[in-house]
């Protein structure tokens, strides 16, 4: 179930792996399918793992 008060919009991004970066890529950092979010507008992220995410 899933909920929203604006648009319903999905979107996954996964990092790219270290063997799989472009010269000049940044490791840890470079994604599959990047996004650009809106200016001025509010947003919310919801981020899941199967393991801890260290703060």
């Amino acid at each position: 179930y899933e909920y929203t008060d604006f648009l319903n919009i999905e979107f996954d991004s996964f990092i790219v792996p270290s063997d799989q970066l472009e010269l000049g890529g940044f490791r840890l950092l470079d994604v599959d399918n990047r996004c650009v979010l809106p200016f001025k507008y509010p947003i919310r992220v919801l981020t899941t793992s199967m393991d801890v995410i260290h703060a």
